[in-house]
């Protein structure tokens, strides 16, 4: 499903337990999955990775209508006298790349639209809304967009950005344990901590 954009709902879980969701743009890739949605969510994942807990996302790959609505649809939209593929029938409701995945997590049955029912239809529309990815890794430094941890906070004085331990050691930026949301949060905070450090140097 390479180069497949959607709006989405992402749900974090850590070994089966719920922890957070995001939702916005999702992109999957020839190495994994991106986007926004998943920007948003990569600090939470890289914590519980470096728990050693096993991470997995829930993607809802259809937020709008709801379970319900988009099963009543796909149900009202089966012609049962219709011997369509499977794949094709779902063409125009899903994009053509993620309809092999849909069909295989939801273990449908049916081959043809006509051997669709309510039941099938609603493993369909459970695996579009559950989309289930199991979390190998990171991209690590080199693909971050930005890096978590570093010097904690409390040892920097917030003024002057000097060091409470060494003195006229100065820290600003990433080297400081501060990782603020995607919307240049992390930009904003790296030039004025930088211009707190430069204005106390020169004083």
């Amino acid at each position: 499903a390479s180069g497949v954009k959607v709006a989405a709902v992402v749900k974090l879980y850590a070994n089966s337990d719920y922890v957070t969701e995001k939702r916005g743009d999702i992109l999957f890739t020839h190495y994994g999955i991106s986007g926004l949605a998943i920007l948003d969510i990569s600090y939470e994942v890289s914590q519980q990775l470096a728990a050693f807990d096993y991470c997995e996302l829930s993607l809802d790959i259809m937020p709008e209508p709801n379970k319900e609505h988009l099963t009543n649809l796909l149900t009202h939209r089966v012609n049962t006298d219709s011997s369509k593929p499977l794949m094709l029938w779902l063409l125009g409701i899903l994009n053509k790349k993620l309809i092999p995945v849909v069909i295989e997590q939801s273990k449908c049955r049916a081959k043809t639209e006509q051997n669709l029912n309510r039941k099938e239809v609603g493993k369909l529309v459970y695996a579009i809304k559950n989309l289930k990815l199991s979390i190998s890794d990171t991209r690590g430094f080199e693909g971050a967009e930005v890096a978590t941890g570093g010097v904690d906070t409390t040892e920097v004085n917030p003024q002057t950005m000097e060091s409470k331990r060494v003195k006229k050691l100065y820290l600003a930026g990433e080297i400081l344990d501060v990782d603020g949301d995607r919307g240049g949060f992390n930009f904003h905070f790296a030039w004025s901590s930088g211009m707190r450090a430069a204005k106390a140097i020169i004083a």
